[in-house]
């Protein structure tokens, strides 16, 4: 189930017709999708919050799609895990997205862009995080 912020985001995903289906990624179950990020010099886990299955010609593709609170204190820690994860995997995936949704706004970074990844992986705070959003 999707809350709020996934909610808003997954509606639109849905009225794309390109779209076949989307799952979830439930934390911590055994068949989830789970991306390594460093808080701090720790090893954690994040789970992006959607994968949605789209139509591509006459093969699929799975795209992550992860909307994203930046206020909280790990946002940057986990948005430079998932470019990192980016940019070792991208070629596996239709599309990898950071999701800013913020009141009635929804601002995306594109993580399979090779040089919006590197400009993520580079941030240390929310406020350079936000900066980042506010600049795409």
């Amino acid at each position: 189930k999707a809350n709020g912020a996934e909610s808003e985001v997954l509606e639109r995903e849905l009225t794309k017709k390109d779209v076949v289906g989307w799952l979830r990624n439930t934390e911590r179950k055994p068949w989830a999708l789970c991306v390594p990020y460093d808080l701090d010099g720790e090893k954690r886990a994040m789970y992006p919050d959607i994968l949605l299955l789209r139509s591509e010609g006459k093969r699929l593709v799975v795209d992550l799609i992860d909307p994203h609170a930046i206020s909280l204190a790990d946002a940057p820690a986990k948005a430079a895990g998932l470019a990192q994860f980016a940019a070792l995997h991208a070629d596996k995936f239709g599309r990898i997205e950071l999701i800013m949704v913020d009141g009635t706004t929804s601002k995306r970074l594109d993580l399979v862009d090779e040089l919006v990844r590197n400009r993520v992986r580079g941030i240390k705070s929310p406020t350079e995080l936000r900066a980042l959003f506010d600049s795409a």
